[in-house]
């Protein structure tokens, strides 16, 4: 039966005269024995006929059924086609087969008749193609197995995942710093921006208070500084005096026969002088330390931080002469006191003296400046 092909013989037919017909693709062998020879000494074994893989939907590469390397390929979308054959000369019943790909299945497939099997879309790793084979009478028969290895993509190996792992972790990495820095770039705008509003509401409060300061310090009518802020400021440079040993002196003016202005031209007009005069007379203070505030009805006083005796007359006399030389048809009297600040002087003396002198200026002819001389140090 060498001529035959392995694998090839297809029916074995007993003839009535103990002989045997073997029937292959293209041949035919007769064979003729004895009747104590019926049956083969040995079982024949399961052979391995064909191994292909596919090219494509029609074509297949054939493989070496023996080889001494493994067969080796790149993981892809192929297919594998194992066929088998169990030669059986006596009996016509079909042999039976159990399969199994190690690395793909882990138990053989349940026994069949089948001779042809396909694998398709194999992972990467080692396989082996193992077959138990059976024939009529009960014997087992074992295919060496057939062994191959799938090796994967270039990008599914070991040192390309730890590079594609690498690269992960940087890419990770400025991710992370990315978004930290943004977040820390958003959270610095955002605190700026708090700042400015902070900084914003906090000029804004200051300003409001500012004009509430100035309505509550101002006088309604004039607008300059009130009773109020006169006593306030009176305070602290009286303290300050006392402090430093510096002079302080103060002015009080009245306006001369104001009543008589306010009748006869009525209390709007007199309204009127004041808001005027109190623009005057701030336009004829020597600095910005020098205070005029409305005292009341028709009086203002004038504190002068610093001043010496002579400089408060002075000052006394060029606002008189500023206010008779004006167009408001009224003149002003003036007292003035002077002292140096400690602590066993009292403020309310100064302010006494001062309207002492105003009053010696009045019952002196009015339009004239009163220097008192009670309070000059002590």
């Amino acid at each position: 039966m060498s001529h035959l092909r392995r694998g090839a013989i297809e029916t074995a037919v007993a003839l009535p005269d103990d002989g045997l017909a073997l029937l292959s693709t293209n041949s035919i062998l007769l064979r003729r024995a004895e009747a104590s020879a019926s049956t083969l000494a040995s079982a024949p074994g399961v052979l391995l006929r064909q191994v292909r893989r596919s090219l494509d939907a029609d074509h297949f590469l054939p493989l070496p059924l023996r080889d001494s390397q493994v067969q080796e390929f790149a993981q892809g979308n192929f297919a594998l086609n194992f066929q088998i054959a169990l030669p059986d000369l006596s009996s016509a019943s079909a042999p039976s087969y159990r399969v199994r790909l190690l690395g793909h299945d882990t138990e053989f497939m349940p026994a069949s008749s089948a001779r042809n099997y396909t694998y398709t879309r194999l992972g990467a790793g080692d396989y082996q193609f193992e077959v138990e084979a059976t024939d009529s009478q009960g014997r087992t028969s074992v295919l060496t197995p057939w062994h191959f290895t799938i090796t994967p993509p270039w990008y599914a190996r070991p040192w390309a995942i730890v590079l594609e792992s690498l690269a992960a972790l940087v890419a990770l990495g400025l991710l992370i710093r990315w978004l930290v820095r943004r977040r820390t770039r958003r959270l610095s705008r955002e605190r700026q921006r708090l700042q400015d509003e902070v900084a914003l509401r906090t000029q804004e409060l200051a300003e409001a208070n500012r004009r509430l300061e100035m309505i509550a310090n101002a006088d309604g009518l004039t607008g300059i500084p009130n009773r109020r802020r006169l006593d306030d400021y009176l305070a602290a440079v009286w303290q300050q005096g006392i402090e430093r040993g510096r002079a302080l002196s103060v002015l009080i003016i009245d306006v001369d026969h104001f009543k008589h202005y306010n009748d006869s031209k009525g209390h709007p007009a007199g309204d009127a002088l004041l808001q005027a005069l109190a623009r005057l007379l701030t336009s004829g203070l020597r600095r910005s330390e020098d205070l005029l505030a409305r005292y009341g009805g028709e009086e203002f006083l004038v504190v002068m931080p610093g001043a010496e005796r002579e400089v408060a007359a002075n000052t006394a006399e060029q606002l008189r002469r500023l206010v008779a030389e004006s167009d408001l048809d009224v003149t002003i009297s003036i007292g003035v006191a002077r002292c140096t600040p400690h602590p066993d002087c009292r403020l309310a003396d100064l302010i006494q003296a001062a309207d002492a002198a105003l009053y010696a200026a009045k019952r002196g002819g009015r339009n004239r400046v009163e220097i008192s001389a009670d309070h000059e140090g002590q």
